[in-house]
């Protein structure tokens, strides 16, 4: 007996079993303000625990008795935990700093708040970087589609005009006014396309500039002397297309190359990218705002959500990369479509069932190629 209540006065309450007291008490309030149905001895066992953690009277069963009565209360409130009541709880600052002293703040904000602020903030940061870089895409496939059409306006005039030349040698006055008419269309329409080329000329330099990209001021100076040339022989002298010299034709050919190359890889990698990113971000809010409600969220949530930005943003990237190697070989026309970009936030939002449906069709490749080297 004597060497059992030796032991009893040695046995001291761990770290642990402080901190798991502080949890029980949290769990306690929780459940008594959500109206769970507690465990009157489960109650009287924590409160008898705290009482002999003050008084130093801990012994093993004591400890035993306490632990039974933890375990009974976080079975309570599953599927919330102590890491997501934690998370959701707000405490005293003790020592507050100048900052907080100033504007009074006398509790620190609880980390489900601070992931949600997080998150909100990216997401609008993400949003308004996507929309720019749309509208600067849209800016440049809008006037290479113009380019597009003036073309084949142009030529389908042409195609009248050596009709008109074809069906009568000697012109008579209503075939040459509509000659004179077609002429002056055919200027129109040349002398807009030339236009919209000078504005494309502006849209590339501004990626040149930002991405130090651009040519030395040599070169700089011949393309604007070229340009400004160029300017003077568009300007409306006699109805008809006005004939560029061929360093200023082959300046433009240049011009709307490098544009279709900017357009393809802006429409076809960059922007896939975000909005696979954007697709992630909405399932991580969305994610957030039920964890949040039902009291789910705890730390570790945020490694399963960076994960989450991280899968989204690859599997908007694959998807352009794909898509662009698939319609690589097709006319410019693809620049219209939004395919890739609405492909690429569904892969981002859905981003598990994507992946589990590309081991699945992977795994029955390899069971088809297997099963065919044993025939």
């Amino acid at each position: 007996m004597e060497k059992e209540n030796i032991s009893s006065l040695n046995f001291k309450a761990s770290e642990l079993v402080l901190d798991a007291l502080k949890n029980a008490e949290l769990v306690l309030f929780y459940s008594t303000e959500v109206g769970k149905d507690i465990c009157e001895k489960d109650v009287e066992t924590i409160t008898d625990a705290k009482k002999n953690i003050i008084q130093n009277n801990w012994d093993r069963e004591i400890e035993i008795r306490f632990w039974v009565s933890y375990k009974n209360l976080t079975k309570l409130i599953k599927p919330v935990t102590v890491d997501s009541l934690k998370a959701s709880q707000e405490t005293v600052i003790k020592t507050p700093n100048f900052f907080q002293r100033f504007f009074k703040i006398t509790r620190r904000q609880t980390l489900a708040f601070k992931t949600v602020r997080f998150y909100t903030a990216f997401a609008v940061i993400t949003m308004v970087l996507m929309l720019l870089l749309h509208i600067y895409f849209s800016i440049g496939t809008i006037r290479l589609n113009r380019i597009q059409a003036a073309n084949e306006q142009s030529l389908a005039i042409e195609e009248q005009l050596d009709e008109i030349e074809v069906i009568s040698d000697n012109l008579n006055l209503s075939a040459q006014q509509k000659q004179d008419k077609l002429l002056n269309q055919l200027y129109e329409v040349n002398t807009e396309k030339e236009s919209n080329i000078k504005l494309l000329h502006e849209w590339v330099t501004f990626i040149d500039d930002f991405f130090f990209f651009s040519k030395n001021n040599n070169n700089n100076n011949d393309f604007n002397a070229i340009d400004n040339e160029f300017v003077t022989d568009v300007e409306p002298s006699p109805p008809g297309f006005p004939i560029a010299p061929e360093q200023t034709l082959s300046t433009n050919i240049e011009i709307i190359q490098q544009s279709q190359n900017y357009v393809l890889v802006i429409g076809l990698y960059i922007l896939p990218l975000f909005y696979g990113l954007l697709g992630a971000l909405t399932f991580v809010l969305r994610d957030l705002s039920k964890q949040t409600i039902r009291m789910k969220y705890t730390k570790e949530s945020n490694i399963t959500h960076i994960l989450r930005l991280i899968l989204g943003t690859i599997a908007g990237l694959a998807v352009g990369v794909f898509w662009g190697d698939i319609k690589q070989q097709e006319s410019f026309i693809i620049v219209r479509s939004m395919g890739p970009l609405i492909v690429a936030y569904l892969s981002g939002l859905t981003v598990e069932y994507v992946f589990s449906a590309i081991e699945k069709w992977i795994g029955s490749i390899l069971e088809r190629a297997l099963s065919s080297k044993k025939d």
